[in-house]
C-alpha cells in the first residue's frame, strides 16, 4: 500500500492547484528554515511544467521580526552588558550596597536574559512573578523556628532549600544576610523595566521581548502587512502565548489561514493529551480543508520499527558503516530518502566521519561548530594553561604535561620551529611543572612561542595576545604559500606541504578573530574590568553560539539534523541516533533561578512529559515514515542517559507497532600478515659480518663487536636484531618527561661506581684492586648525606641539569629511590666485606668460534668485578626483575633468561684476559621482583644458580632447540620429557637441580649452547632473519607496527 506524500508536498499541491495568481499573492510562514527549504523543492517539482511567481517564504521567527521594523536584536553576550549596567543603576536607585563585579554577575546574568526572554515568550506579568519569587526565598531562608523533623519534611516538598543547611558567612549577623539575599530577589523586577527602557533608548532588543512587543501590539501588526497579502502558517504546533496572541490577531482580521497536520499518532489518540490541545488550535485558528485535516487514520505510523542497541555512545556513530550497508543505503543516491537525526548534537562530528565514502550526496544541516576545530581547541588548551600559570608567584609555572600537549599541536610544530627542541628541553627536565624564565635560559623562543607562553595579568591583555597570535597565523600561513612558490628560496625555511594551514584553518581563523574583536569593542565600550576567566568564558560562549555550514545541495542525498529541524519533514527511512530518555525527548529545564512550582504556576515552560512540543514534532516527522530505526546506547560514566526513549515504549504498548529488537554486532575479519623475512644478503649483510668478525685488538675502523644485549636480543626476536644491528635503524629517542627505565639504571650505575671510586680513593674507574674492609663501607652508610650527595651529582650529570639548581620535587623522588637501592647494596656488601674490588665499568673483549671455522667479536662492558674469599664475581646491576636460576641449559635460548646469558658473556671477557676460569662466578644484584634484593635484602644471594648436570646429560631428554625463535614455544616442565614416535617411555625423571657453578665448569655445556643453538644459526646465510612466534616479545618493541603487532 502506497505512503501518503509528505505534509509539505501536500500543501504545496493544494495551493499551487488555487491558481499561480493566488499562490504568488501568498505569505508562507514555516517553523524552520529546513520547512520552509524543503516546501519550496517540492513547489518547483510541481510548478516545473509551468512557470510560476513564487510566494513569499519565511519562518515564524523572521516573521515576528518582520513586525517591528527599525529594531535589531542583540546578541547575547552584549545583553549581558546592557544588563550589567541596568543592575548597577537599580542597585544604586534604591540604596543597595554596590553591584559585585561584572566577574560574579556573569553566569547569575546568563540565567536572568534566559528567563526574561522566557517570561516574555510566555507573557508572563513580571511584577507578579518576582514579588512571588522573592516571597518564596524569604520563606526559604528562615526556617530557625521547625523542628529538625519539620526542616526535613518541608525540605522534601520544596527540594533543597540552601538556607536549611548552609552556615552563615563569617561576621554576618542574620538580619544583615537575610536581608542581603533577598535584595537580589526584590532587585529583578525593576532590572527588567531598566533592562528594556535602555534598549529601547538603543533601538534594540532580544527576541523574547520581540514577541511579548509584537503581541501587545495589537491590531498595530497588520499595517506591517502589504495590501492584499494574506499569510498561511504551516505546521506549528507548540505555540507560545505571545504566538497564540499574534495569530488571533491575524485569524481575526482575517488575513491568516493555517494548515495543521493531522495525520500525527497523538493527534488520533484521544487519550493524549496532544489531541485536545490540536483540537483547541483548529478551534481558535481554523484549518484549511486539505488532505492533511482530518488525518489518514491507520497510516500515521511506520511499516517497520527497529531498536538496535550499541554498546557505547560513540560505538552507534562508528557502526553507521555497517548499519547503512545493512540498509542499502551505503551507496550514493541523490533521493531524499533517508534522514539521520541527533538529538545529541554533540555526535555530529564522530557521525559524519563515519559516513561511507559511498555516499556522495550528503547534507548536514547542523553545520560544523567552531568551537571544535583545531584553532579553538588549540586556544582552549592555552587559555586553560595560562591560567593554570596565574596561580603561580613570580615567573609562571605551567604543568609540563599540559605545556607539551600545547607544543605539540599542528598549528604550533607547523609555525614555531623551536617547538620540538623546547619539547625536548622540557622532558629532559623531569619536572612536573616548568618555569618559563628557566626555559628561556638556553634560547630565544620564536615570536609564536613568546606570544604563547610569556605571562599574562590582565584580561585585555589575553585578548590582545589572541588576537595577535590569530594574525601571524596568518601572516605566517600567506607567507609560507609565497615561499613554496618562490623556486629560489631555500627549502629549509619552508614549512612542510602537509603542516600548513589549510584554506579551513584559514577560514576558522578569520572567524575566531572576528570575535575576538567583537569582544574588544564591547570591553572598550562598557568599560568594565574583566578576569582572565571573565574574558574566556565570554569568548567560549561566543564562539559556541557560531557553526561554519558544511557545503552541499540541501536537497539531495542522506539527510543529518537535529531533533528540532525534523518539524513538518518526512522520509522513507528516519534513523535515530542517542535513542535514550533524556536525549530523545530533551531532558526538562534546568538553568533558570525560577523554581519548577513557579514556572509551572506562572505557565513557563518545565520540560519532561508536559512538552507537547516535543511530543508532536517526533511523531509527526515518522508518520510518512516506511521505516524507523532507533539506536540505543547505555550512558556513559558521566551521564545518566541510560533508558530507552519513551517513544519506543508508546510505538510498542500504546500504539502496537511491532518493533524488532536486535545488537549491533561488529564484525572484524582479521588479515592475515604473511610472516616476515629478511635474507642475509646485500651490503648491509655484508657490512656486518665485518664489523662482527674484524678482531677489534687490530685496531681496524671497521671493527664493532657484538653486544651481550644485542645478541639478547637476537634470541628475544631475529628480525628486530635485523632492523637494528644490520640496518642499524634508531627509534628516535625523544626524552621522557619521567624518568625511563634506562635512565634509572645507568644513574643507578654510575652512583655506585662513584661511591665505590670514594672508597678505593681511585680516580681511575677501571683496574683498583682495594680492600674493602666493612669499617669503611659502614663509615659512608653512617655519613650523613654521602649516599644522597653522590646520587645527586650522577641524576645532575646524567641530565645535565648543573650544580646550581635546585631539583624539582620529581627529581628529589626520583634521587631518594635511587638512594635506596644503594643503600641497599651497600648493606649486602657489608655482608661479604671484607672483600677484594677489582675493577668497575671497565671494557673487555672476547672471541667465539663458529662451526665454519671463523670468530666472531664481542665487547662490552662489566658493571663490577670483585673477589670474595676465593671467588671472583662478575657482577651485572639489574634493576628490573630477571631470573638468577637457570635449571637446563637450553633455556638459554629463552628471552626470560637473557641476564644470565649476559653474564656468562662477562665471564668470558673476563677469562679472555687471562683470569684463572676455576676462580671467576656470574653474580647478578637484581634489585626487584619478589626474590631481588630490596625484598630479600640482606639474605639475597647474587651468585647465580646454574644447571648441576652437563649439557650432554641434559640433552638425553630434552633436545637442543634449533634455533631462538623454536625457543619460544613453551619448554618441557620439570619432571616431563618429550617423547618421540616410537621412543621408549623414559624413566621418571629427578627434578633438575641447581648449584653455584665457576666459569670454568659452567664454560662447555654454555659454549655448546650459545654457539650452536644463537652463534650459527645467526651467521648461516641460508637461514633469513624471521619474525618471533611469540607476541608478548613484541610489547615494548619500536618495529611493532611495522610487523603487524
Amino acid at each position: 500500500m502506497s505512503r501518503p506524500s509528505p505534509f509539505l508536498a501536500q500543501v504545496a499541491r493544494y495551493y499551487l492547484d488555487q491558481g499561480s495568481e493566488r499562490l504568488s499573492s501568498l505569505r508562507f510562514v514555516f517553523p524552520s528554515k529546513r520547512a520552509l527549504t524543503f516546501f519550496r523543492y517540492y513547489l518547483g517539482q510541481m510548478a516545473s511544467e509551468r512557470p510560476i511567481f513564487a510566494p513569499k517564504m519565511e519562518t515564524m521567527s523572521d516573521f515576528i521580526q518582520s513586525l517591528s521594523p527599525g529594531t535589531h536584536l542583540l546578541d547575547k553576550t552584549t545583553l549581558l552588558f546592557e544588563l550589567y549596567e541596568a543592575y548597577k543603576e537599580v542597585r544604586a536607585e534604591r540604596g543597595l550596597p554596590p553591584a559585585e563585579s561584572f566577574d560574579n554577575f556573569l553566569y547569575w546574568g546568563g540565567l536572568i536574559l534566559k528567563d526574561f526572554d522566557s517570561c516574555d515568550r510566555y507573557l508572563v506579568p513580571i511584577r507578579h512573578l518576582y514579588t512571588n519569587l522573592r516571597d518564596l526565598k524569604e520563606l526559604s531562608d528562615d526556617f530557625s523556628y521547625l523542628s529538625e523533623e519539620a526542616r526535613q519534611m518541608l525540605q522534601r516538598f520544596w527540594g533543597d532549600l540552601p538556607a536549611l543547611a548552609s552556615p552563615l558567612p563569617e561576621g554576618e549577623e542574620a538580619e544583615d544576610h537575610k536581608r542581603r539575599f533577598l535584595s537580589f530577589w526584590e532587585s529583578l523586577a525593576p532590572l527588567y523595566e531598566r533592562l528594556q527602557e535602555r534598549l529601547e533608548k538603543l533601538g534594540v532588543t532580544y527576541e523574547g521581548a520581540l514577541y511579548r512587543r509584537a503581541s501587545d501590539a495589537r491590531e498595530e501588526i497588520l499595517d506591517q502587512l502589504e495590501a492584499g497579502e494574506d499569510l498561511v502558517f504551516v505546521g506549528l504546533f507548540g505555540l507560545t502565548p505571545a504566538e497564540r496572541k499574534i495569530l488571533g490577531t491575524l485569524r481575526r482580521s482575517e488575513r491568516a489561514s493555517f494548515c495543521w497536520d493531522a495525520s500525527v499518532a497523538i493527534v488520533q489518540d484521544e487519550e493524549h493529551p496532544a489531541s485536545k490541545y490540536f483540537r483547541q488550535l483548529c478551534l481558535d485558528f481554523g484549518q484549511e480543508p486539505g488532505p492533511w485535516a482530518e488525518g489518514l487514520k491507520g497510516e500515521h505510523l511506520p511499516e517497520e520499527v527497529e531498536v538496535i542497541e550499541c554498546p557505547s555512545l560513540m560505538a552507534q556513530a562508528k557502526g553507521l558503516p555497517q548499519l547503512l550497508s545493512e540498509l542499502g543505503l551505503a551507496t550514493e543516491s541523490a533521493e531524499l530518502q533517508t534522514a539521520l537525526i541527533l538529538p545529541d548534537e554533540g555526535l555530529l562530528l564522530p557521525t559524519v566521519s563515519s559516513i561511507p565514502e559511498g555516499i556522495k550526496d550528503i547534507n548536514i544541516t547542523l553545520g560544523y561548530p567552531l568551537d571544535k576545530t583545531p584553532i579553538a581547541l588549540l586556544l582552549r588548551r592555552w587559555i586553560d594553561l595560562v591560567t593554570l600559570g596565574r596561580r603561580s608567584k613570580g615567573s609562571p609555572r605551567y604543568p609540563a604535561d599540559l605545556l607539551l600537549g600545547l607544543l605539540s599541536q599542528r598549528l604550533v610544530t607547523a609555525y614555531a620551529s623551536d617547538a620540538p627542541a623546547v619539547m625536548e628541553r622540557i622532558r629532559t627536565m623531569k619536572r612536573f611543572f616548568v618555569s618559563i624564565d628557566e626555559l628561556w635560559e638556553q634560547q630565544e623562543p620564536s615570536p609564536l612561542l613568546r606570544l604563547l607562553l610569556d605571562p599574562i595579568s590582565r584580561a585585555d591583555e589575553l585578548l590582545g595576545r589572541i588576537r595577535a597570535l590569530l594574525e601571524l597565523l596568518i601572516r605566517e600561513a600567506i607567507q609560507a604559500e609565497d615561499t613554496s612558490e618562490d623556486a629560489g628560496e631555500s627549502p629549509s625555511r619552508q614549512v612542510p606541504e602537509e603542516m600548513q594551514l589549510s584554506t579551513f584553518d584559514i577560514e576558522f581563523i578569520h572567524h575566531y578573530l572576528r570575535l575576538v574583536k567583537r569582544l574588544q569593542g564591547l570591553k572598550e565600550s562598557y568599560q568594565e574590568e574583566l578576569s582572565i576567566e571573565s574574558a574566556s568564558h565570554l569568548l567560549e560562549g561566543l564562539v559556541s553560539m557560531v557553526s561554519i555550514p558544511f557545503e552541499g545541495d540541501p536537497l539531495r542525498g542522506l539527510q543529518v539534523m537535529g531533533l528540532l529541524e525534523t518539524r513538518s519533514l518526512h522520509f522513507d527511512t528516519m534513523i535515530y541516533l542517542s535513542a535514550q530518555e533524556g536525549a530523545l525527548p530533551p531532558g526538562r529545564y534546568t538553568d533558570t533561578l525560577i523554581p519548577f512550582t513557579l514556572r509551572r504556576a506562572f505557565g513557563l515552560p518545565v520540560g519532561g512529559t508536559d512538552d507537547l512540543g516535543q511530543d508532536y514534532t517526533f511523531f509527526q516527522s515518522i508518520a510518512r515514515a516506511r521505516q524507523l530505526i532507533f539506536i540505543v546506547a547505555p550512558a556513559g560514566e558521566a551521564s545518566t542517559q541510560g533508558e530507552e526513549s519513551r517513544y519506543i515504549g508508546l510505538l510498542e504498548y500504546i500504539y502496537h507497532c511491532s518493533v524488532r529488537r536486535r545488537t549491533l554486532r561488529f564484525s572484524s575479519d582479521l588479515v592475515s600478515v604473511p610472516e616476515i623475512t629478511k635474507a642475509k644478503e646485500g651490503e648491509l649483510w655484508e657490512a656486518f659480518l665485518r664489523r662482527t668478525t674484524t678482531s677489534p685488538k687490530a685496531g681496524s675502523s671497521e671493527s664493532k663487536p657484538l653486544s651481550p644485549s644485542s645478541i639478547s636480543k637476537y634470541i628475544a626476536c631475529p628480525l628486530r636484531f635485523y632492523y637494528e644491528e644490520i640496518c642499524r635503524y634508531r627509534e628516535e629517542q625523544s626524552p621522557s618527561l619521567l624518568l625511563e627505565a634506562n635512565e634509572f639504571g645507568s644513574i643507578l650505575h654510575a652512583s655506585m661506581e662513584a661511591i665505590y671510586r670514594e672508597l678505593t680513593g681511585s680516580s681511575d674507574s677501571g683496574s683498583t684492586h682495594t680492600l674493602i674492609e666493612p669499617e669503611r663501607i659502614q663509615e659512608k652508610l653512617r655519613t650523613k648525606g654521602f649516599v644522597r650527595r653522590i646520587v645527586e651529582e650522577q641524576y645532575r650529570e646524567l641530565l645535565k641539569l648543573g650544580g646550581k639548581k635546585e631539583l624539582s620535587g620529581l627529581g628529589l623522588i626520583y634521587c631518594h629511590s635511587i638512594e635506596q637501592y644503594v643503600r641497599q647494596i651497600l648493606e649486602l656488601d657489608l655482608t661479604f666485606a671484607p672483600f677484594e674490588y677489582q675493577e668497575s665499568e671497565k671494557r673487555h673483549y672476547t672471541s667465539f668460534p663458529l662451526s665454519s671455522g671463523e670468530r666472531v667479536y664481542f665487547g662490552g662492558i662489566i658493571d663490577r668485578v670483585d673477589k670474595v674469599g676465593s671467588r671472583l664475581r662478575v657482577v651485572d646491576y639489574k634493576t628490573g626483575s630477571e631470573e638468577t636460576r637457570m635449571a637446563k641449559w637450553d633455556l638459554l635460548l629463552d628471552s626470560r633468561y637473557k641476564a644470565i646469558l649476559q653474564t656468562l658473556i662477562y665471564c668470558a671477557f673476563l677469562a679472555e684476559s687471562g683470569v684463572p676460569k676455576d676462580e671467576i662466578y656470574p653474580a647478578i644484584y637484581m634489585l626487584r621482583g619478589d626474590y631481588g634484593l630490596m625484598v630479600k635484602g640482606k639474605g639475597y644471594d647474587p651468585l647465580v644458580q646454574l644447571p648441576l648436570d652437563t649439557y650432554d646429560n641434559a640433552s638425553d631428554s630434552t633436545e637442543l632447540p634449533a634455533s631462538p625463535a623454536l625457543a619460544q614455544a613453551p619448554l618441557p616442565s620439570e619432571g616431563n620429557s618429550s617423547k618421540g614416535s616410537g621412543a621408549k617411555s623414559p624413566k621418571k625423571s629427578k627434578p633438575p637441580q641447581t648449584t653455584l657453578l665457576s666459569y670454568k665448569e659452567a664454560e662447555a655445556p654454555f659454549r655448546e649452547v650459545f654457539i650452536h643453538g644463537v652463534l650459527d644459526e645467526l651467521y648461516d646465510a641460508s637461514t633469513p632473519f624471521a619474525q618471533t612466534p611469540k607476541e608478548d616479545n613484541c610489547r615494548y618493541c619500536p618495529f611493532a607496527l611495522s610487523c603487524g603487532r
